[in-house]
Formats: C-alpha cells, structure tokens, sequence
C-alpha cells in the first residue's frame, strides 16, 4: 500500500471513529476537511438562539440542510463539558466565542439513538453528543472543544458556508489540511 493511500485510509478509519463514538480526548490527528464531509451523515447550519452563559447552556436553531435531513430544528445544548473540557478549561474559552444569533456548522453523524457533531463557528471547533429523546427530539452536550482541528479549517463560519456549497454541488474541492495552523480557538465574539 502505498503512502497516500495508507494516509487515507487511515484518515477514513479515524473518522469512523470519531463521528461514530463520544470521543474521551481532544482530537490531534490530522483531519482534512474533505474527510469530515465525506464522513458526515448531515451538514446543517445553525444559530444560537439562546446562549445561557450562566447555566452554561445554549438553544441551536437549525438555519439550513446542506447535506442530509435532520429531523429536529433545536438543539437544547448543555455546556459543562466532559472531564477533558474541565482539566484543559475549554469552557470558559468557548463561551467567549459564542454568543445570541451567531450561526454554527455542525457536522453529524447518526447511529440509533447516538448523535455525534463537531461544530464550527469562525475558526472554532468543539464537539457535542446528543441522545434522541424522541422521533424530533434530542439532548445534546458539549464534550469539549478542538483546538486541533483549526488545522482542518479556520477561516469564517460564512467562509466556511460558502465552501461546503460548492463542495456538495462538485464545483470544488475542500482544502488540504495547513499543519502549520497552530492550535487554538477562533477570535473571542466582537474580536473578529
């Protein structure tokens, strides 16, 4: 085999992973975009419709379907985070980035009941989990964010939009991973 076809099923095998299990670490292999799109069931395009830094906890309004069909159009999210969220303070740096009406991507993958979604806002990543709590119902929490997968993207949420438009119609290819991105989280709501 040779290396780029190792390379990608080795990126195909890892998605798998984790677009089809809660993921216990932050994710530092390398992720190409075309992959988490290829890997996603559904791509839609949400906007906080409530964020209650307080509780911490947010309400997600579905925008768009780009890819799939969701069968729900709010997402109640808990914000608290796993244990690798609390150790790495995720928290308190995601809810900087977030913020009433600002949209998110979310790509999803569904198996059963299971929801898995990494979710991009203007070069943040994070990752959530859902249980369907009934036919268009689910719950859904904030396992931590993914500095790492800046790599994959980090452009705007707009840019971002336009990009997977084009990819889905086959009028464009997604970018290649940039290794030299380092990682992090977006620019703070208002710093942008």
């Amino acid at each position: 085999m040779d290396t780029t076809t190792y390379r990608s099923a080795f990126t195909a095998v890892v998605l798998v992973v984790l677009l089809t299990a809660p993921a216990w670490a932050v994710i530092t292999a390398l992720l190409p975009l075309q992959d988490v799109i290829r890997g996603s069931q559904i791509i839609v395009v949400a906007k906080v419709e409530k964020l209650h830094a307080d509780k911490p906890a947010m309400i997600l309004r579905v925008e768009e379907e780009l890819k799939g069909k969701l069968p729900f159009r709010t997402l109640p999210v808990n914000l608290k985070g796993d244990s690798e969220a609390e150790k790495l303070n995720h928290v308190p740096q995601l809810l900087k980035r977030l913020a009433d009406d600002l949209p998110l991507v979310l790509f999803i993958e569904q198996k059963d009941k299971k929801f898995t979604a990494l979710a991009f806002t203007n070069g943040t990543w994070m990752q959530l989990v859902g249980d369907r709590t009934g036919p268009e119902t689910a719950v859904w929490s904030l396992t931590h964010g993914e500095p790492y997968l800046r790599r994959t993207f980090a452009g705007t949420t707009a840019e971002l939009r336009t990009l997977l438009t084009d990819v889905l119609a086959g009028k464009k290819r997604a970018p290649k991973i940039n290794e030299k991105e380092p990682p992090g989280f977006g620019p703070e709501v208002g710093g942008m």
